[in-house]
């Protein structure tokens, strides 16, 4: 198992709102696990993923919807563990 990052760690190492990661999650852009505790973890290969998606919303300007149909579509596998966590 590599390195898992919470949510607090993932907010800070970003510089994002963690509602922000939280609803990219949700959205299914990004994919976390729950503890036994329920606090979010991040893998790294997520946490590159949600900087990319940062930057293309933040800098390039698409949107949540663009993301999630066409650049996004099909990539995730474990979305559903946080959409139904939340």
């Amino acid at each position: 198992m590599g390195v898992r990052l919470d949510l607090c760690e993932v907010s800070k190492r970003l510089e994002v709102d963690p509602k922000t990661i939280c609803a990219l999650a949700k959205a299914g852009l990004v994919s976390a696990e729950r503890d036994e505790a329920g606090y979010l973890f991040f893998d790294e290969t997520e946490v590159a993923r949600l900087d990319l998606i940062l930057s293309l919303k933040n800098d390039w300007g698409y949107s949540i919807s663009t993301l999630k149909s066409t650049v996004f579509r099909g990539v995730h596998h474990r979305t559903c563990e946080i959409t139904h966590s939340m």
